[in-house]
């Protein structure tokens, strides 16, 4: 049985791609759905939220090169994880 309580983040700079995105969870039935519009705002959200994400979407081109995506996940999991 799926878990409905995860938490969802979406990143996307296009307004239309995340709600798109969201509403496809909605009907989905997971309602724990965070957007976010920037590299500064998914940041923010990761490292100073209460608890963390089960699931991050992001869209790649969303970094530029400023940021390796996988790697930034790849260490904040090993902090977060017992």
């Amino acid at each position: 049985m799926p878990n409905k309580a995860l938490r969802i983040l979406i990143a996307d700079e296009q307004h239309f791609h995340r709600m798109k995105v969201e509403r496809l969870f909605n009907q989905l039935d997971y309602y724990r759905v965070a957007p976010a519009q920037d590299l500064e705002e998914l940041l923010t959200l990761v490292e100073y939220g209460c608890e963390p994400f089960d699931l991050v979407v992001i869209n790649a081109a969303l970094a530029s090169g400023a940021l390796d995506l996988l790697g930034f996940f790849a260490i904040t999991r090993k902090c977060i994880t017992p």
